[in-house]
């Protein structure tokens, strides 16, 4: 009886170690991830306005796209207590709002990156139409309308809920941060899962954009190598050509300057 008890307070210490660990590495990990998002979405902001050798219009995506994950960041936080206490030790209004402040920068961010593919595409197959189909002014506007539009949607989408606004939202300790209800069914479930598929969907097409640029640039690359070849074997048989007209010329000035010599030569002894 004594060994019984003695091998299953063993077996709940250890497993108190294991969640003890857990816990502490998925804090650091949340620290860690913070600040990174802080520091490197800062030094993007400086960084992209001294370089000159990227596009206006795609510049202003990668500002949109570096101000959504700061915002993805800045959401994160508010979890970093709420993992160590194992409880939300602010008002729950707050919580949703964290939530809300993840999901939209996270979905932001998709669609931001599917623009700067299809930036890519356009510059790398229509590289002469791509001054007049991608204007900063266009890029600016498309991208603040992506993203005024996405924050409105994920507040009807999380705000509609099954027993009230705001009810299908529910916190996780284990995680830090609140989430869909999945036991509720509510609106913003079925809408998460709507939500999962069309980024789902955007991640695909990225992918193949991603795809038919690498193989276009595979192709340009070889019609470049290809002309270049070309270039050089032309300018090497015209050196060529070059060399032996000079050759000719040479050795016919010496012959005639032989057969000069002869005559002069034959002169003298006649």
């Amino acid at each position: 009886m004594d060994s019984t008890n003695c091998r299953a307070n063993g077996g709940s210490t250890q497993e108190v170690l294991v969640h003890a660990t857990v816990q502490y590495i998925y804090t650091a990990f949340l620290v860690v991830s913070c600040l990174l998002c802080f520091v490197g979405n800062t030094l993007n902001f400086v960084v992209l306005r001294k370089l000159t050798d990227i596009s206006e219009p795609r510049k202003v995506v990668f500002y949109f796209l570096s101000m959504s994950d700061l915002c993805t960041g800045i959401g994160w936080v508010p979890s970093i207590p709420a993992v160590v206490l194992k409880s939300w030790p602010f008002d729950r209004g707050f919580c949703v709002f964290c939530i809300y402040l993840i999901l939209t920068n996270l979905g932001i961010s998709i669609i931001l990156i599917l623009l700067v593919t299809y930036d890519c595409f356009i510059a790398v197959v229509y590289p002469y139409k791509y001054a007049s189909m991608i204007t900063k002014s266009r890029a600016i506007a498309l991208s603040f309308f992506v993203t005024v539009s996405y924050y409105a949607l994920m507040a009807v989408f999380i705000g509609v809920g099954s027993k009230g606004p705001f009810s299908d939202v529910k916190f996780y300790p284990m995680v830090g941060f609140c989430y869909v209800n999945f036991v509720a069914r509510g609106p913003f479930t079925y809408s998460m899962y709507g939500v999962s598929y069309i980024l789902l969907l955007f991640a695909i097409m990225m992918t193949i954009i991603q795809g038919m640029v690498a193989n276009v640039s595979r192709k340009q690359a070889r019609r470049i190598a290809e002309s270049e070849g070309r270039f050089r074997h032309s300018v090497l048989t015209e050196d060529f050509k070059r060399t032996q007209c000079h050759r000719t010329k040479r050795r016919s000035a010496m012959a005639r300057r032989e057969i000069r010599g002869c005559r002069v030569g034959g002169n003298h002894r006649s």
